[in-house]
């Protein structure tokens, strides 16, 4: 799981070095995390719990990750996407709620399971 987490964690600071302008490390960054991603099966027997935690992990993650590297603040909500417009609509204290919820159920499936 330790892949796939800092995949996302790749995956969101090259996003977030693009939309700053920041291109050739954005890009650097960004082929690191499909590198770490091509690279996981072979450490990982991928099955329907790693996809699971991915997702959950990336949605716990990635936005704040991504803030953050934007030079954003960290609980900042964009309006360029559904994701955002979705969440825009909701108190900020429930997000982080949810993204707590996300977080707490991939590690404890990463414990329990994998």
């Amino acid at each position: 799981m330790i892949l796939y987490i800092l995949s996302i964690i790749l995956n969101a600071v090259g996003d977030g070095l693009n939309d700053k302008g920041i291109k050739t490390w954005g890009h650097l960054v960004n082929a690191l995390f499909i590198l770490l991603l091509i690279l996981a099966p072979m450490f990982y027997s991928v099955t329907y719990l790693y996809i699971i935690c991915y997702i959950l992990y990336r949605v716990a993650l990635f936005d704040i990750v991504y803030n953050l590297a934007r030079g954003n603040k960290w609980w900042y909500i964009g309006n360029s996407n559904w994701w955002d417009r979705i969440w825009s609509k909701c108190p900020i204290g429930f997000l982080m709620f949810f993204r707590i919820i996300m977080l707490t159920t991939a590690i404890s499936i990463t414990i329990q399971y994998l």
